[in-house]
């Protein structure tokens, strides 16, 4: 994510996905509020973060 400014991350995963760009909007947002150490921890749990936002899950 941190290739892409927030416009440029919504409109590839818009095309990449059936997510709705609000909540794209949203992830990007709130990715950008983490430290740099919790960004970077492979066990931090990607997937259960995820699944905490409304439209998104497996």
């Amino acid at each position: 994510m941190e290739h892409y400014d927030e416009k440029g991350f919504v409109d590839h995963m818009s095309s990449e996905t059936n997510i709705s760009s609000d909540v794209l909007k949203k992830i990007y947002q709130d990715y950008q509020k983490l430290s740099t150490q919790v960004k970077n921890q492979n066990a931090y749990g990607w997937e259960q973060w995820l699944k905490t936002y409304s439209g998104i899950g497996k």
